[in-house]
Formats: structure tokens, sequence, C-alpha cells
């Protein structure tokens, strides 16, 4: 960058045996190569800055990492442990997808048909008066709200399965 720029000299070049390529740009390239030299070396000197300042954190880091790996050479089931998330995560990731396609390809029914439906399992009469409101929307409106909450469901789902197995790192580490 610094050389298409045009920052170095031919003697600099010289010295390192490098070929002087700042003839081949004009002077708006030049001048991009200056703005991208200059915005590399600040973050350069950022990147330095940071490293001097956070050298406790990562001093730190380094303990925790450590002693993380003394609970796993205690208890080396462990690094097998994440396979039990993944595979569930897996599968409700199928479960979702295979179930929101049945949702977006269905036949379309009646708020009838739901409202008998319902009212076989439905003893009180909430569900007759949601039903009501629910006849009044379109049967794309219907179809979209019922993929909107699978889908909160399923995004709850895996969320309540990923804090339980962060919920089972943490214990077996407390326990340890």
């Amino acid at each position: 960058l610094y050389d298409k720029a045009g920052l170095f000299d031919e003697y600099t070049l010289e010295y390192n045996n490098a070929t002087d390529t700042t003839d081949t740009t004009d002077t708006t390239d030049t001048s991009v190569y200056t703005i991208a030299s200059v915005i590399t070396t600040i973050t350069l000197v950022m990147f330095l800055i940071f490293l001097v300042v956070a050298r406790k954190s990562i001093t730190r880091c380094i303990a925790i990492i450590r002693e993380t790996t003394k609970v796993f050479r205690s208890i080396p089931i462990l690094a097998a442990y994440p396979l039990i998330p993944i595979s569930s995560n897996i599968l409700l990731i199928f479960y979702t997808v295979v179930i929101a396609a049945f949702i977006w390809t269905r036949e379309q029914t009646s708020s009838d048909e739901y409202q008998s439906a319902i009212s076989k399992f439905n003893s009180t009469q909430l569900g007759d008066e949601l039903l009501d409101e629910l006849g009044t929307l379109s049967a794309e409106q219907r179809r979209n709200a019922m993929l909107v909450f699978h889908l909160i469901g399923c995004i709850w789902v895996y969320y309540f399965a990923n804090a339980c197995a962060w919920t089972t790192y943490a214990g077996v580490g407390a326990r340890w």
C-alpha cells in the first residue's frame, strides 16, 4: 500500500530490492492507496495500544483457560457433551422446517372446522371467542399467524435447550 501510495522514495525501494510500481498508478489510485495506507497504519497502532492496555485481561483469560483444561482433564466426558445439544438443535431445525412446510402447504380450512375441532377439547367459552376473532382473518393471514407462532415456539425451545446445556456446563464446573 505504501509503495502504491508513493510514500516510499526510490532509495528505500532500491535498498529493499523492490521494484518501483508507483508510475503505473494514476493520481486517483495514489490518493486511494494513501488513504488505505493511513487507515491500516491507524488500525495497527490502535491494535498495539489495545494489546498493551489489555495485557492484564489477556493474562486473566490465559489463567481461566488453564483452569478449564483442568476440569476437562478430570472429567473427559465433558468434551463429548456438546454432541447432545448439537444433535437436539439439529433435530429442532429439522422439526421446524418440516412443520413450517406443512403449515405453508396445508389445505385451506374454514374457521368453523377449527371451532368444531377445538370445541371437542375445550370446556370453556374462551376458545369460541378466540375462534370468532380467527374467523375474521383471511386464509393467508391465518397461515402467516400459524407460521409466526410456530417459529416463535421453535426459537424459544432452541434457546431453552441451549440454556439447559450451559446450566449443565456451569453445574459441572461448580461441582468440580
